[in-house]
């Protein structure tokens, strides 16, 4: 059994991108990853799935859906898997990776902090400095996956797909059939309460780019840059909440 921190740790250098669900990910090439390191999160594995052939591609979540769907496809491919215990689920959970039926295969890592600013910075320092850690974040995998890329080595991290935001009432990409995904799992209960409103959603958007942001600084501080990227040539700094136009 592999753990993050243990076996993982600085094995890369340079970028690492992160894949998010939004609508902006429409825009991207199905190859356009492929030469790059990279962290797909939760429904993004309906573009991007594992592959045996591409060693790059790590696959992050901590919702059982998502773990369903990559043993779907392959259970071996587990191996990509960088998943967090405990679980986040509302109908299965598991508080440690013996639990899983294929626990052998994962990368495993722990998180549960509450994010606050004492948190992410203790959260960051410790990551530097190959110490322990226990990863914050305000409710979305994007922030556990930024700090999985820094526990790889990344020197920068690149967002992409991320924009936190609707697009009219849009809420993720819909071309190669995650729309058909998203609309089957968003009518789930057990997957997606009712607390979801179009009303939550869009405060926690908002909570969620403040939070990205205080991540930048904080990374900022030990030299890592992250930075959101949209197909196909623009990158855009992440700017405080009050600064967006």
């Amino acid at each position: 059994m592999r753990w993050l921190g243990k076996d993982c740790r600085n094995i890369h250098d340079g970028e690492i991108w992160i894949v998010g669900g939004g609508p902006s990910l429409e825009e991207f090439p199905n190859d356009f990853f492929d030469d790059k390191v990279h962290i797909v999160t939760n429904g993004s594995i309906q573009r991007f799935p594992p592959r045996h052939d591409m060693e790059n591609r790590y696959y992050h979540f901590y919702h059982s859906v998502w773990m369903d769907k990559v043993i779907e496809i392959d259970h071996e491919l587990l191996k990509q898997c960088i998943m967090l215990v405990p679980s986040g689920d509302f109908d299965r959970y598991w508080e440690k990776p013996e639990q899983f039926p294929f626990y052998e295969k994962p990368i495993w890592s722990v998180w549960g902090s509450a994010f606050n600013d004492d948190n992410l910075r203790e959260s960051i320092e410790a990551i530097m400095g190959g110490k322990d850690y226990l990863f914050p974040g305000a409710g979305t995998v994007i922030h556990s996956a930024i700090q999985v890329a820094l526990v790889l080595g990344a020197k920068k991290v690149t967002l992409t797909g991320c924009e936190m935001k609707t697009k009219g009432n849009q809420i993720h990409a819909r071309t190669e059939g995650m729309k058909e995904m998203y609309d089957k799992i968003m009518n789930d209960p057990k997957v997606n309460p009712t607390i979801f409103t179009p009303e939550w959603r869009q405060v926690a958007y908002k909570v969620w780019r403040v939070a990205t942001h205080k991540f930048a600084v904080e990374m900022a501080k030990h030299n890592r840059e992250l930075i959101r990227y949209y197909y196909p040539d623009k990158y855009e700094v992440i700017l405080a909440e009050e600064e967006l136009s």
